[in-house]
């Protein structure tokens, strides 16, 4: 399986695991730039690896990317629609 799709398998289901033993509505199940923010890091990860660039800075570009898109959609409201 590919990196990026482990990263956000791994990403979701646990926070999908620690909502459902708080008791709360799974953060997947809402609207909220979850899922999208750890693939697009994933694919971030995945293409610099690709392009041959090292590891650790593939995974602090993936990771910079993720918590980015995660801040800037908690500040100015991003949402994906369905």
């Amino acid at each position: 399986m590919d990196h990026y799709k482990l990263g956000t398998v791994t990403a979701v289901f646990g926070g999908l695991m620690r909502d459902v033993v708080a008791r709360k509505v799974p953060l997947v199940m809402r609207c909220e730039l979850y899922a999208t923010a750890c693939i697009a890091g994933g694919l971030v990860f995945a293409g610099l690896l690709h392009i041959n660039t090292s590891y650790p800075w593939c995974v602090i570009a993936s990771f910079t990317n993720t918590v980015s898109l995660r801040l800037c959609s908690f500040k100015w409201g991003w949402r994906i629609l369905f």
